[in-house]
């Protein structure tokens, strides 16, 4: 009935409500230092495959190839409660983004007292000018995808003061038509 389809809708919207509402309540709470992180190791294979989980829905429906390099890499050490959600959050957005049949891969790498934790994805890219802005608040880029699919625009400032939480760093490199490349720097 309309009326059902009618409750549906405000339901979704209450949804998207509370997780924006979540989200920057934890970006505040981060911020001020209310939330500190607790970072202990973490097995590299179980937190890359529970991410995986939480996303494979919308991987599964475009039909996107996963692809997992850990490269040898045993953990990595994090707040077993917060920086799951920087990986969650970079594989929504690369399902997002990722057309029909794309490819997106996360790797692991070690680099001296480095962990590098990268998503890439074989996505429509993002144009230059966008870069600097994509990890502020409310953002969302001017791509089509974002006409079609809701977000908060929150997702990447989370995700950058969780990483920065952990005194680590995250960049992005992309290029238009060509996919786009996430890479978090953590401290081991």
């Amino acid at each position: 009935s309309s009326q059902e389809e009618r409750l549906a809708k405000i339901e979704k919207h209450a949804d998207l409500l509370t997780h924006l509402i979540n989200d920057l309540l934890d970006i505040a709470r981060i911020e001020s230092g209310r939330v500190t992180m607790e970072p202990r190791p973490l097995d590299a294979r179980e937190f890359v495959a529970t991410a995986v989980e939480a996303v494979k829905p919308q991987l599964d429906a475009k039909h996107i190839t996963l692809a997992i390099q850990l490269d040898g890499v045993k953990e990595l050490v994090g707040d077993p409660t917060h920086l799951p959600r920087v990986l969650v959050n970079l594989l929504a957005n690369a399902a997002k983004y990722t057309p029909e049949r794309g490819t997106v891969t996360i790797s692991l790498s070690q680099h001296g007292a480095q962990t590098q934790l990268e998503v890439r994805d074989t996505g429509c890219g993002i144009a230059p000018a966008e870069v600097p802005k994509l990890f502020q608040e409310f953002y969302r880029s001017a791509s089509p995808v974002n006409d079609q699919v809701r977000g908060t625009g929150l997702g990447l400032a989370l995700a950058k003061r969780i990483v920065e939480a952990h005194h680590g760093a995250i960049t992005v490199s992309s290029s238009l038509g060509a996919g786009s490349t996430f890479t978090v720097q953590l401290p081991t």
